[in-house]
């Protein structure tokens, strides 16, 4: 599983995008390119997370969820860290496959982000 890293590039991308208001689920935004959810979304290619508000007709309420990019294939056997990708390795501490330039948001913001996403829903 990848390092998510906050990406306002995907935040600007969902928001242009339509939603359905799912209460527990998860919705494909863009075949191949997006995932959205009021729950839990993973994904073991993702890489990107974007937060974002949406309207909700059927619930008569905003609606505040996170996206995440899916990431080409699917998931990988065999044991952690054997199979990185070019250009990631392996993050010390939490075992996570990270970009190894080490450059983007740190993981302690992506997960309070979260974290406060998770409280709204």
């Amino acid at each position: 599983m990848n390092e998510l890293k906050y990406d306002e590039e995907l935040e600007k991308a969902a928001k242009k995008q339509k939603h359905t208001c799912f209460i527990y689920g998860v919705e494909e935004i863009i075949k191949n390119e997006m995932y959205s959810t009021h729950d839990a979304a993973y994904h073991p290619r993702a890489t990107k997370v974007a937060c974002i508000e949406y309207y909700c007709s059927n619930s008569k309420s905003n609606m505040k969820f996170f996206v995440i990019d899916k990431g080409p294939g699917g998931e990988k056997t065999g044991e952690p860290g054997s199979k990185y990708p070019s250009g990631r390795s392996k993050e010390a501490d939490s075992g996570l496959c990270v970009v190894s330039s080490g450059f983007g948001v740190s993981k302690n913001i992506v997960l309070a982000v979260l974290i406060v996403v998770l409280n709204f829903i």
